[in-house]
């Protein structure tokens, strides 16, 4: 038996792994990660060094996806995991990561939204927006030139998009939760890959929200029991994996790019240092980390408190996050959440 000793994993990973009679399925295999689900139904999977850290993610140095098949059957032994076909991980000593708490705001709302906005503009000088962040930030003509013609996308999408993402910025604004889970219902499985796009920005808006409410910046308008049903609810609506993700996500767990731009927000930071979060969000997949950092941005600056919030926060090259314009036929590329769209 081949065994790989783990760099690090996520803490619900580490928890679930470390369970007695561990037993889990292989869900899904490609070039990026190996899917697991648990016999209790928690998604896990297995990712190179290099990857995005989240809680269900297993760092595993020259892991040969050839022998995790799909329908294989896992389990733990102590403190290693032993696939079907005579492969084996072994997570003893690897770092285990816990996303830290956001902490008390430093900030008004007011100063947040604008340190986002700032480091936003910085970020769309040095690159063009993707996905669901092309209504969210704009593109400027001839950017979006190779999206489309070289990932195989679908016609058409965004057009249908932009609309419902206009319903979830009208309800943010007027604090209508039952109105923004009814937009966002609209959204659930809406594009391709591994994560639609739909899921990862309402996801991105869901963290952000609930971040707000941890760092007591006055979001108590949202029932998060309600959040939680509602999620529940829109298991049948995409993929096991993208469900799993979104329901972290609405529950305040995130990848480390986005916790950590979120506490960088929370503290009004500087105009380069937030680009530099935001930066590493956005190479989250194809574009998995833009629909995420759309979705976080609407709920910044849409969820803040007051109408002067927006005028300060999307002035200049980030305007366009107060009003969504409409654009063209847009094609969305289908890439998953850690780039395993192949």
């Amino acid at each position: 038996m081949q065994v790989t000793r783990a760099l690090a994993l996520g803490g619900l990973a580490h928890r679930e792994l470390g369970c007695s009679n561990f037993t889990a399925r292989v869900i899904g295999t490609g070039s990026r990660a190996t899917y697991l689900e648990s016999c209790t139904g928690e998604i896990l999977w297995l990712s190179p060094p290099g990857s995005v850290l989240h809680r269900r993610c297993v760092v595993v140095p020259l892991l040969n996806s050839e022998r995790w098949k799909e329908g294989d059957v896992c389990h733990s032994d102590g403190d290693t995991l032993c696939g079907g076909r005579s492969d084996a991980v072994c997570w003893s000593g690897a770092d285990v990561w816990e996303a830290a708490p956001p902490g008390t705001a430093s900030v008004t709302p007011e100063e947040s939204a604008a340190a986002l906005a700032g480091g936003l503009s910085a970020l769309s000088l040095r690159h063009a927006p993707r996905g669901l962040a092309q209504l969210a930030f704009g593109v400027a003509p001839g950017e979006r030139r190779r999206a489309g013609a070289e990932m195989g996308l679908m016609e058409g999408w965004s057009a249908r998009a932009s609309g419902r993402v206009m319903d979830v910025v009208r309800a943010l604004r007027a604090r209508d939760a039952a109105g923004l889970l009814l937009a966002g219902s609209a959204l659930v499985g809406l594009g391709e890959g591994l994560t639609p796009s739909g899921d990862d920005f309402l996801g991105g808006l869901l963290f952000g929200l609930r971040l707000r409410e941890y760092a007591d910046c006055d979001e108590t308008w949202i029932d998060w029991d309600v959040v939680r049903d509602w999620v529940a609810d829109a298991s049948t609506l995409t993929s096991r994996i993208s469900h799993a993700i979104l329901s972290d996500l609405a529950a305040g767990y995130g990848p480390e790019p986005l916790h950590a731009l979120a506490r960088e927000t929370l503290m009004g930071g500087s105009r380069e240092v937030v680009a530099e979060h935001a930066a590493r969000v956005i190479w989250i997949g194809n574009t998995s980390g833009w629909d995420l950092l759309a979705g976080f941005s609407v709920a910044s600056v849409n969820g803040a408190a007051s109408a002067q919030c927006l005028e300060v926060a999307t002035s200049g090259v980030c305007g366009s996050l107060a009003r969504f314009p409409r654009v063209g036929r847009t094609r969305i590329p289908a890439g998953g959440f850690y780039g395993n769209g192949s």
